[in-house]
């Protein structure tokens, strides 16, 4: 595989990812569209390890790493799908963006990595008025809509929180065995709470929601995992994180064209706010790419 092939299909991947989840969650239950996303990307992943000939591994130790993956997928995932409901799919992806600087800070009290540098200060200082201004602007027009907003950003912080926890308990597995042990964790959980609830089977889910919830399975669940890995063993990791930079773009233009979505000006002030506080915080990334490039070019 291309990793610039690997690197353009996560970005688009990510890209439409918040506007197939708002389609999948509409008119079915919650449990049952991120269940089933979850078992279509552990079929496929299971069926690709198995013409690798791979396992899932169940050492103690990998099965804390399972464990803790549900903070990412299970719980983090069904905040930012009860999010969708209420919010625009694109502010979603914006929302998400802040997924580096939140897991920037967590990793500084973990991983002793640097976090209180003056740049990535600024650019955490701008994001979190761009977010202000946000709450504030959902919280003034009325109705829910500031919930889905608490929401998602409370689904981006355990995603990002259980990233850096992962990273931490290390461990040198197969990047497919987490995938599916998460999967696996993911699904479980999620069927108990599917029959717990007592809830039935979506007859009346429009075909939108099911070629959502497939294409959600396939491509979110497992191309875009399998892309996003390779792309992180094969590239700099600072390239890898500027993928968060150009997403919410496609994120936002889609929920415009295709569902007909309209954001406040203060909603688009706040969202620029936040992606330029993005943009800083990761200067230094962007810094070393342009500089890769240019020297690319001078040969």
């Amino acid at each position: 595989m291309s990793v610039v092939i690997a690197y353009i299909a996560v970005v688009l991947l990510w890209g439409t990812t918040p506007l197939a989840v708002q389609w999948s969650a509409d008119g079915v239950d919650l449990v049952f569209a991120l269940g089933a996303r979850t078992l279509i990307g552990l079929v496929l992943t299971l069926s690709f390890m198995r013409w690798r000939g791979e396992f899932i591994n169940f050492e103690p130790r990998a099965l804390k790493l399972y464990a803790v993956s549900l903070l990412g997928t299970v719980c983090s995932m069904y905040a930012i799908y009860w999010s969708s409901r209420y919010i625009a799919s694109g502010l979603i992806s914006v929302l998400f963006g802040l997924a580096p600087i939140i897991g920037g800070f967590f990793a500084s009290i973990w991983l002793t990595e640097r976090f209180f540098q003056v740049y990535k200060l600024a650019g955490v200082l701008c994001a979190l008025f761009g977010l202000v201004i946000i709450f504030h602007q959902e919280m003034s027009v009325g109705g829910e809509s500031w919930k889905g907003v608490m929401a998602a950003f409370s689904g981006v912080t355990l995603y990002s929180l259980s990233s850096v926890w992962i990273k931490r308990l290390g461990g040198e597995y197969s990047i497919l065995s987490v995938n599916a042990g998460s999967l696996l964790a993911s699904f479980i959980v999620l069927f108990l709470i599917w029959l717990t609830e007592g809830s039935q089977w979506p007859v009346h889910a429009s075909t939108r929601s099911f070629t959502a919830i497939i294409y959600l399975g396939v491509f979110g669940s497992f191309v875009g995992f399998v892309s996003y890995y390779y792309v992180l063993r094969n590239m700099e990791a600072s390239s890898a994180l500027l993928i968060t930079l150009m997403t919410p773009i496609i994120a936002l233009y889609l929920g415009t064209a295709l569902n007909g979505e309209s954001l406040h000006g203060s909603v688009w002030f706040g969202s620029v706010l936040v992606l330029t506080g993005l943009m800083v915080y990761l200067w230094s990334a962007i810094k070393t790419n342009l500089q890769l490039v240019l020297q690319r070019l001078e040969i």
